[in-house]
Formats: structure tokens, C-alpha cells, sequence
């Protein structure tokens, strides 16, 4: 039976059998999301507390199943258009997607090789370890250390590392997920110049 993954041989029949894909894929545990009472407040879900605007309904109720059936082949996306014209950044400049997850997965597909390190915040987002180990890549940790007010980047523990691991992608969450801390244009600056490759 072949699920993909590396060769083996069955020393009494001498056939080589597969290893399950997933064999590589030890030690990653599912993310757990905890119930709340209420729906007001729940931070680790980014959900919009106010929710659409009530416009939503209109244009929900002109769509026809053509709508959900087939795509629209315009040579440009509208709503990329409003929101290029509204902030000033060029069309081919705005990448469009359901969510901050859907926007990872995109980037890391498109820039990642097996084997490249992705260097990210402890503490960090949860998703980051599957999203990277999916590629069969490897996480790095940089510290995110708490100060006497409040949490701050390492941004010599960042350098450090990315000087020692050479990462593809460093990822800097500002404001921080889950301390809340920002990092500044300067240091953002230094991180960057640090590691050109990255």
C-alpha cells in the first residue's frame, strides 16, 4: 500500500514498502480552542465585534446562484480596485484573501523550499508551527521578553538567530499576538538591514 513519504524494505519479502506521509509529521498537536459564555470579546478568534455593515444585506439579496457557480473573469477584481484607489497603493500591490491564515499560507507556499528556516515570535500564534512544518520547514524561535511594563521584541535575540539560521521569512507581528507590544520603525529598520536574504 502507498501513502507517499520515503522507501523501506520488508526484509522477508524483499518488496519495498512506503511510509505513511504523515510519519513526518510527529508531534504536531491541534490547536485547542477554548468555549467562552459570550461572544463579546473573544480576541483569539479576530472576529469583528461589531459585525458587516448592515449594507451587507442589500447586496446579498441581489446575488442569484450564478453568483456562487461560477467565476467572475474580469480582467480586474472591484473590490481590489476601491481598495487601491482608496489608500493610494498600486492594484498588482494589494494581495486579496479570506483572512490573515489564507495570507500566510500564500506567502510561505510561494516562497518556501523544504529545509528553509522561518524564524517566529515565542510567545506567538499558534498556527505559525503548522503552516511552516506542512512545507517541511523549520520554526525558529525569537523571544518576545517581558520588560516591567510591558512585553518588547528581542531584536538582538532576532539578529542573532537570523545571522546563526539564515531564515527565508522572519515574521513581526506589530502590535505583538498575543502581548500586545509594538515594535519600532527603527529596530524594524536594524532587523532588516541584519538580514538581507531574509
Amino acid at each position: 500500500m502507498s501513502q507517499g513519504g520515503g522507501n523501506k524494505s520488508d526484509k522477508n519479502s524483499g518488496i519495498k514498502i512506503r511510509r505513511p506521509w504523515f510519519e513526518r509529521y510527529d508531534g504536531v498537536e491541534k490547536y485547542e480552542i477554548h468555549p467562552t459564555e459570550t461572544n463579546e470579546g473573544r480576541l483569539q478568534f479576530n472576529e469583528n465585534l461589531w459585525g458587516p455593515s448592515p449594507k451587507t444585506l442589500e447586496v446579498l439579496k441581489d446575488l442569484t446562484l450564478d453568483d456562487f457557480a461560477y467565476y467572475d473573469l474580469k480582467e480586474k477584481d472591484f473590490l481590489i480596485e476601491c481598495i487601491s484607489n482608496r489608500i493610494g497603493v498600486p492594484y498588482e500591490n494589494i494581495l486579496l484573501n479570506a483572512g490573515s491564515s489564507e495570507v500566510l499560507r500564500s506567502i510561505f507556499s510561494v516562497c518556501l523550499q523544504p529545509g528553509d528556516d522561518v524564524l517566529v515570535p515565542s510567545p506567538g500564534w499558534g498556527s505559525y508551527k503548522g503552516m511552516i512544518e506542512a512545507l517541511h520547514c523549520n520554526k525558529v524561535d525569537y523571544r518576545v521578553a517581558p520588560g516591567d511594563e510591558e512585553y518588547f521584541h528581542d531584536v538582538e535575540d532576532i539578529i542573532s538567530k537570523s545571522c546563526a539560521s539564515k531564515p527565508r521569512i522572519i515574521i513581526i507581528t506589530s502590535p505583538q499576538m498575543p502581548t500586545g507590544n509594538i515594535i519600532s520603525q527603527a529596530d524594524l529598520e536594524r532587523i532588516c538591514e541584519s538580514s538581507p536574504d531574509s
